[in-house]
């Protein structure tokens, strides 16, 4: 260690301490030059510090009980001053938003810090500057996939130590199941199971998953006019946050091609627990029969099990009879002097229409077929203007005294009476009676019958028989949503499997639409409507489907409500709707900054404009030329508030409609605001939140901040 003492004649003297033998600097008086050591002035206790006769000004000692560890104090201007060590708190994290390919990275800032960098790596010195910001959108992000990124907080003190952000994508859902659904001649329902973590399905005739039909929630479509015999091809995806399960491919077969008017064979077999013995039967078909319904409906001309047509109204004999059947179940008896199979109790027949895997003509005929319902008795009735036997034999059915079996299996009435069954039970008890067509020679009409007797089946085919629904009024009607529903008094003769309500804003809505899914089966349903569009005229039918297709009931049209300036709407403030009144901006409800520079100050930014609707545009522009992360445009950039996060910095026209509606809006400082409009290269415009006076400004100047979106 080397010391240098240099004196003058003014008694002048400089000190160097060093290794190296340098002089010390001339306009040092005392240069400490070391590589592995430090400096330290004295060190004392408060109490020692205090006891310091006549302390000069400027002195310095190192207080070892001041604060919490300690702090450099300065006898400056008559008292002891104190310097802690500087220190930067780290930013908290918050919870990050998934979306399809992306993350939006969140965090929060410690109070008094000047703003935050973010990186992919722990390199603060490579991270972005994210200025005030909180949020950083990264996309390209895949499926399964677990992320680590950083972020420091920083000050006049230095950067804080990293806070950590971890985030793992979720996986892409599995391949749904097909879900067989029995087909028609001209229709096919393609129908899909559940997949867990699934938040919607795709579906289309190609397997492109680009081009298909998002079915959202739905688990089942309809396709219409195909043609019979045909078989087909089908493809449906599920999806979520994350991306998009492989394709199910869904393969079905139209039915072969029937021609009601024709006749057709079919083989029974008793094994199958339907058909009382083996037996082929040659059934004839009849359709177009007036006043049954506005549907094309083809029947059988001879009963269920008959060997042909009766000959006679009065026809006793078992070969144009036919079988017999309790109430809600599939198994037939065959009754010629002696019953088959044995004649047993069923016991409780429950309080349900005849459902279809009970129902023999769906099990014996096709899926296509069914056990009339009792309305359709009824027409079949009104239509005929039947008062005795004679209307339904001479009629095409050919319908006779078929006779039934009593509940101990005896045969009753043939050639003397029919009892028919209906599917519906008796409103009136449906524990014990179904309802039937009774005919005598001198009536005929629908009563109940007890479910424990045997009847005879006429089946019947709807050929084209989609449900019948009506619409509900609609109530509720608000700028963006409503409420509606229908009524499905008719399933058409087959399951309703789907209905809701579908609108648009042209007439004649389909489910091809916007629509609603409010379950299946028939009766009232109530319907939600969301997503709608401001101050709109709307059309809206309800709908209903079964495997057959889709039917839709009465149109209605409504009107959604106005915006208004002042109200809360779209998460924040309106103040400016244009003159359709559908469109107009929004403010958020608090500024970003106060002090906050336009950025890039010298650099231009071509093609922002000053325009009522340019602002979005002028901001997309700012960001993708000017990258300091601080700057006005970036905030509102980046902003992610009221579930929305396409906000803007407003253009020098919109921020002027900002002023004009200050009050109803709330919360401006009296200071100026910074449009997304640039003056020149140097400067932009701004707005006096006190006079309303526009002029330009620096970009490297500070001004209030507050964003806005567009509806």
């Amino acid at each position: 260690m080397f010391v240098f003492l240099i004196a003058g004649t003014n008694a002048f003297s400089q000190v160097s301490i060093n290794t190296d033998g340098n002089q010390p600097a001339a306009s040092s008086m005392l240069d400490v030059t070391s590589d592995n050591k430090g400096f330290l002035m004295p060190r004392m206790t408060f109490e020692q510090r205090n006891a310091i006769p006549a302390p000069a000004e400027g002195l310095m000692v190192f207080c070892t009980n001041c604060g919490t560890n300690g702090a450099l104090s300065i006898f400056s201007d008559g008292a002891w001053r104190l310097l802690f060590p500087c220190f930067t708190p780290a930013s908290t994290s918050a919870v990050n938003t998934i979306l399809p390919g992306q993350i939006i990275w969140r965090w929060n800032l410690p109070a008094g810090v000047s703003g935050s960098k973010w990186n992919t790596s722990n390199n603060y010195e490579t991270a972005m500057d994210m200025g005030s910001a909180t949020a950083r959108t990264e996309t390209g992000i895949v499926c399964d996939t677990s992320y680590t990124r950083f972020v420091w907080s920083y000050d006049i003190c230095g950067n804080s130590a990293p806070l950590i952000l971890l985030q793992s994508t979720s996986t892409g859902p599995l391949i749904p199941t097909h879900y067989p659904m029995p087909p028609s001649f001209n229709h096919i329902t393609w129908a899909w199971e559940s997949v867990p973590g699934a938040t919607g399905y795709k579906w289309s005739m190609t397997n492109d998953y680009e081009s298909a039909i998002d079915m959202e929630i739905t688990f089942s479509f309809t396709e219409s006019d195909l043609s019979c015999a045909t078989s087909y091809t089908r493809y449906v995806w599920a999806y979520n946050s994350c991306g998009y399960s492989e394709p199910l491919l869904m393969e079905s077969t139209t039915l072969n091609c029937f021609y009601c008017g024709v006749p057709f064979t079919k083989v029974h077999l008793s094994s199958e627990g339907v058909a009382p013995v083996n037996k082929s039967v040659t059934y004839g078909t009849a359709m177009g029969i007036s006043g049954l319904s506005t549907r094309s409906q083809c029947w059988l001309t001879s009963n269920l099990g008959a060997s042909h047509q009766a000959t006679a109204v009065d026809d006793a004999t078992e070969a144009s009879a036919g079988w017999y059947w309790k109430f809600n179940r599939k198994q037939g008896y065959k009754h010629d002097g002696m019953i088959s199979p044995a004649w047993t109790d069923a016991g409780d027949y429950g309080t349900n229409n005849w459902q279809q895997e009970n129902d023999p003509c769906h099990l014996e005929l096709g899926s296509i077929w069914r056990v009339p319902t009792m309305v359709e008795w009824d027409n079949l009735q009104m239509w005929g203007s039947w008062t005795n036997w004679n209307g339904p034999f001479n009629s095409v059915l050919k319908i006779h005294a078929a006779g039934s079996i009593g509940s101990t299996g005896n045969l009753q009435g043939r050639g003397i009476e029919g009892r028919y069954w209906s599917s519906n039970a008796d409103p009136y008890d449906i524990i014990v009676y179904g309802v039937l067509l009774y005919i005598n020679n001198s009536a005929v009409f629908t009563d109940g019958g007890r479910k424990e007797n045997g009847r005879s089946v006429r089946c019947i085919l709807s050929m084209d028989s989609p449900p019948d629904v009506s619409t509900t009024a609609v109530t509720g009607i608000n700028q963006t949503t409503a409420t509606s529903g229908g009524n499905v008094t008719s399933n058409g003769g087959h399951n309703v499997i789907a209905r809701g309500v579908c609108w648009s804003a042209s007439t004649n809505p389909t489910i091809t639409d916007s629509k609603t899914t409010d379950g299946s089966g028939t009766g009232s349903f109530t319907s939600n409507l969301t997503g709608l569009s401001i101050n709109t005229l709307y059309y809206l039918r309800a709908y209903a489907t079964n495997n057959v297709g889709t039917s839709y009931g009465e149109q209605v049209s409504f009107t959604t409500l106005p915006v208004v300036i002042g109200q809360n709407y779209g998460g924040g403030i309106v103040f400016y709707v244009d003159a359709s009144g559908m469109h107009g901006l929004i403010s958020a409800t608090s500024d970003l900054g106060t002090n906050t520079k336009w950025g890039c100050n010298g650099t231009s930014i071509p093609g922002t404009s000053a325009a009522i609707g340019t602002g979005l545009a002028n901001t997309t522009a700012i960001v993708g030329g000017c990258t300091t992360g601080t700057i006005a445009a970036r905030l509102c950039y980046d902003l992610v508030q009221g579930s929305y996060s396409d906000w803007f910095l407003p253009s020098k026209d919109e921020l002027n409609q900002m002023f004009l509606n200050k009050t109803a809006i709330g919360g401006f400082s009296t200071g100026s605001y910074w449009s997304s409009s640039e003056f020149n290269s140097g400067s932009a415009w701004i707005q006096s939140f006190t006079g309303g006076a526009q002029s330009s400004d620096s970009k490297g100047n500070g001004n209030s901040v507050r964003a806005i979106r567009s509806f």
